[in-house]
This record gives structure tokens, sequence and C-alpha cells, in this order.
């Protein structure tokens, strides 16, 4: 299997640290910083303005992801975050978590 390859924003304090925690636990998932991986999401076909206000994935059949599912799809991938994938895909979490995130996501620069 291909490592998942996850675009986050690199300037927001909170989805910096959340890459870096996630890529500590290790996996199959490549954690980049979008601002500096314009080629790639071009070529996955992810607008750079859609990857500033959601966190995105794709997988190796080229699916893309964004917001709380993008999130579940990593931890389906993760040692020890496997376990909240099907959780988060709940529809009652799922909606929780998709309000939850766009909150989170607009204030992120304030982080």
């Amino acid at each position: 299997m291909s490592p998942l390859r996850v675009f986050y924003d690199g300037g927001c304090p909170r989805c910096a640290a959340l890459a870096a925690r996630e890529r500590e636990r290790g996996g199959d998932v490549h954690w980049l910083d979008l601002t500096r991986s314009a080629a790639e999401l071009s070529a996955a076909g992810i607008d750079p303005g859609a990857a500033l206000e959601r966190l995105h994935a794709v997988d190796e059949t080229g699916r893309v992801t964004h917001g709380a599912a993008a999130l579940a799809t990593a931890w389906e991938r993760i040692p020890g975050r496997r376990w909240l994938a099907p959780l988060l895909r709940l529809p009652l979490l799922r909606g929780l978590a998709e309000r939850a995130y766009d909150l989170v996501a607009r204030r992120r620069r304030r982080a």
C-alpha cells in the first residue's frame, strides 16, 4: 500500500503540531506542508485555497477526502489511532467532528 498523503497548513501552529505528533506515531501516512507542496496539490487536483481551509488527504487510488474524513482516513493507518477512525465515521460523531473541525479551522492561525 502506498502512503496516504495528508496536506496540512504548515503556517498553522495547531496543524503543524498535529502533523508532528501523528508523524511520530508512524504509520503509512506522509504528512505534507501544503505551503511547500504546490506540485503535489496540483497533481492531486486540490485547490490551494481549499487546502488552506481544510485538511486534505489523497489515498493510493487518488481519492481525495477532506476535513474530519481526511483525519479518519489518516487515523486508519496510524498505530494507536486506528480505533478512532470508525468512531469518527459514525453519522452523529461525523457531524459533530465536522462542526468542531470548522470551528478550530476558523481560529487556526491564532494558536
